[in-house]
C-alpha cells in the first residue's frame, strides 16, 4: 500500500472516531441540561448534534425543549415531522404532544379531533386509557356533560374503576346545577338593581337603582315643566338604562353560575382525575 494512502486512511478513521466522541459529549451535555430543566441550553446542544446526525430520539428531545419553553409553533412543526417519519416509539408520544399544543393555543376543536385520531391509530392500551381520560375531562371542562357521559359509557368496568369514572358519575350532576336563576334575576330587575342585589353585587345594585331613578325623575320633571323635547330624550335614556339593568341582572346570574361551575369542575378534577396514566421513557423519564 502506498504510504500516502496509508496516511489518508489513518486520518479518516482518526477523524471519524474523534467526531463520534465529540458528538457523544455534546449529547451527554444536552441530556444533563434537560434533566435540570435548562431547556434553552439543552436545545442548543441537541440542535448542534443534529447538524451531523439523524436521530428520532434527539429530534423528540429538542421538540420537547421547545414545548416546555412554550414555543408551540416550533414544537408543533418538529412533532409533526416526528409523527410522520419516526417509529411508533416516538410518533405516538408526538401525537400526544400535538394534541396538547392544540389545547395550549386555544383550539379545542382540533384538540378533540387529534385525541380521537390518536385513539384510533394507537394499539397501546395505556395510551388509549389516557386519551379516554383526557377526552372525558375536556368535555367536562367545557360543560359538555352528555358528551362526557357517552365517553364514560364506552368503557368497561375495569377501566371505569381505574379512572375513577364510577365516583365521577355519582358527582357529575353538580356541573348541571345553577347557583342563581337568570330568569329570577331578570324578574327581580323589574325594580332597578334588583337582579344585581339577588346576585350579591351590591355596588352594581346601588349604581343601577341610582342612575335609573335619576333619569326617570329627570324625565318626569322635564314633562312636568313642559320641556317635552328634553323629556323625550331623557325618557329614551331612561329606557336604555332600564333595559341595560335587566340585561345586566340576567348576565350577572350567568356569571355567578359560570364561576360556580368552574369551581365545581376544579373540585371534581382534584378529587377524581387520575394522572400519570401513560409515561414515555427515553434515557430519562418524560411524564405527560
Amino acid at each position: 500500500m502506498p504510504r500516502f494512502l496509508f496516511f489518508l486512511l489513518f486520518f479518516l478513521f482518526s477523524s471519524t472516531g474523534f467526531t463520534q466522541e465529540f458528538d457523544q459529549k455534546i449529547l451527554s451535555k444536552a441530556d444533563k441540561f434537560f434533566e435540570n430543566k435548562n431547556y434553552h441550553k439543552a436545545e442548543f446542544f441537541y440542535d448542534a448534534y443534529l447538524l451531523e446526525n439523524n436521530s428520532c430520539e434527539v429530534c423528540f428531545k429538542t421538540a420537547l425543549c421547545r414545548y416546555y419553553t412554550k414555543r408551540y409553533e416550533e414544537a408543533f412543526k418538529l412533532f409533526s415531522e416526528i409523527s410522520e417519519n419516526c417509529e411508533k416509539k416516538y410518533s405516538l408520544p408526538s401525537f400526544v404532544f400535538l394534541s396538547e399544543i392544540y389545547l395550549q393555543i386555544n383550539e379545542p376543536g382540533l384538540y378533540i379531533s387529534s385525541l380521537s385520531n390518536l385513539e384510533r391509530i394507537s394499539d397501546n392500551n395505556e395510551l388509549k386509557k389516557k386519551v379516554l381520560n383526557d377526552k372525558v375531562w375536556f368535555y367536562l371542562r367545557f360543560m359538555k356533560i352528555e358528551e362526557a357521559r357517552k365517553e364514560i359509557g364506552k368503557t368497561d368496568l375495569k377501566t371505569k374503576s381505574l379512572l375513577n369514572f364510577n365516583e365521577l358519575e355519582k358527582n357529575i350532576d353538580i356541573l348541571t346545577k345553577e347557583k342563581k336563576s337568570p330568569f329570577l334575576s331578570g324578574v327581580y330587575s323589574i325594580v332597578p338593581g334588583g337582579g344585581y342585589l339577588y346576585c350579591n353585587r351590591y355596588k352594581d345594585a346601588f349604581f343601577s337603582f341610582f342612575i335609573n331613578s335619576l333619569f326617570a325623575a329627570s324625565a318626569y320633571e322635564a314633562f312636568d315643566n313642559d320641556m317635552n323635547l328634553a323629556g323625550v330624550l331623557l325618557s329614551a335614556l331612561t329606557l336604555g338604562f332600564y333595559s341595560g339593568n335587566i340585561y345586566g341582572g340576567i348576565r350577572a346570574a350567568n356569571v355567578e353560575n359560570n364561576i360556580y361551575k368552574a369551581r365545581a369542575f376544579e373540585e371534581l378534577e382534584s378529587r377524581f382525575r387520575v394522572k400519570d396514566l401513560y409515561k414515555f421513557k427515553l434515557e430519562f423519564k418524560v411524564d405527560f
